[in-house]
């Protein structure tokens, strides 16, 4: 399985619930980069039409299609944890040649606002319109990751891709938001 079908098959699973989502990471990049790269996971960010999410929602949703559930959290520099379980991981059950699904929750301080203006960002990937991160929230969301982790190099030669990339960007928005989200710098701005 492609992670473009991957996808196809989770947003199918998704699109008539409760929960709100859009596309991030590698996938939302590659259409944002000045070149696509490649990767073999999908990235959404999930979370209830509330607001909330918790690990058993995104756990249960990853069960219902058939793969084995684990958790992430985010860790900063020094190793230590820096927020509660962020994201859960879907693998295909025996088989670590298959793209992994990543459910990004609402912990992650960037995940609400960047779901609700993907609701404005819909783009084809040839089975339908999904809501994608905006380039502006995808930069915040990669920036997030590396001051956490400055040894994140793809997330940084994302920034740098997307800045080169052929993007109306909203630097405004960006640096109000990275203000807003305790980002002390994001290569490019």
């Amino acid at each position: 399985m492609t992670p473009l079908a991957l996808l196809k098959l989770v947003t199918s699973e998704l699109v008539n619930t409760e929960y709100q989502f859009a596309l991030a990471g590698g996938l939302a990049a590659s259409v944002y980069r000045d070149r696509p790269r490649l990767t073999n996971d999908v990235d959404l960010a999930f979370m209830a039409s509330d607001g909330s999410c918790s690990r058993e929602l995104a756990e249960s949703v990853i069960k219902r299609m058939g793969l084995d559930p684990s958790v992430g959290w985010i860790v900063d520099s020094q190793g230590a944890l820096a927020s509660g379980i962020a994201l859960v991981v879907g693998r295909f059950p025996g088989d670590v040649s298959q793209p992994t699904l990543d459910l990004l929750l609402p912990i992650l301080p960037w995940v609400p606002l960047a779901i609700e203006r993907a609701k404005y960002n819909k783009l084809d990937y040839g089975f339908g319109l999904i809501p994608t991160i905006t380039p502006e929230d995808l930069i915040l969301s990669k920036a997030f990751a590396l001051q956490l982790s400055p040894d994140r190099l793809q997330d940084l030669d994302d920034i740098r891709s997307i800045f080169a990339g052929d993007n109306e960007l909203d630097l405004e928005y960006l640096r109000a938001r990275a203000g807003e989200l305790s980002i002390s710098s994001i290569p490019g701005l």
